[in-house]
């Protein structure tokens, strides 16, 4: 409550009304005492979440770095398998036309 309306509530001119409106500063005071020590308790966690958010991020970037890296050898080995399939179809149509060969030739 703000001291023009406090001063407006209680007749501070007598001891009884400046009684009251202390006991009513003192109260507001206890108010927000605790809601000051409830605002730096949640800061403390804050601070501790932050501090793992911050950890767990640099974490992050290394397991970026190892999941390209498993990409790209995944991509390499599909080349590599394509290639090896191609040889293989090669090689297939190659003993197909050779028995073909060896057919007509009477063998």
């Amino acid at each position: 409550m703000s001291l023009a309306l406090l001063l407006e509530k209680y007749d501070v001119s007598t001891d009884e009304g400046l009684q009251k409106a202390l006991h009513e500063i003192e109260k507001e005071e206890l108010e927000v005492d605790e809601a000051l020590s409830d605002v730096l308790g949640r800061s403390a966690s804050l601070e501790g979440h932050l501090r793992a958010a911050s950890q767990a991020y640099s974490r992050l970037g290394a397991v970026r770095a190892d999941a390209e890296a498993a990409a790209g050898m995944v991509d390499r080995t599909a080349a590599l398998a394509r290639d090896v399939s191609a040889k293989v179809r090669q090689l297939d149509l190659a003993r197909v036309s050779s028995q073909s060969t060896y057919t007509d030739c009477g063998f």
